[in-house]
């Protein structure tokens, strides 16, 4: 999966304006859901969002988890 995106920006040095490509990060939304109660009637809770580059997401959510006291 790519982290980054090359787009066109618009480049101001002193006055003179340029067009160039740059590199930016691409980020994207990831939800922290969790789910309890009974199989039969489980209760489904969100607890956080957050903007976080694409990939590694199991550490990212295990170490939310653990620094918020969860498990």
């Amino acid at each position: 999966m790519n982290k980054s995106a090359s787009i066109t920006i618009l480049q101001n040095d002193q006055g003179a304006t340029e067009e160039i490509t740059d590199e930016v990060t691409i980020e994207e939304p990831l939800e922290f859901s969790i789910a309890f109660g009974p199989q039969s009637s489980r209760e489904i809770k969100s607890i956080a969002i957050t903007m976080r580059t694409p990939g590694n997401d199991f550490d990212l959510v295990l170490g939310f988890l653990y620094s918020e006291g969860i498990i």
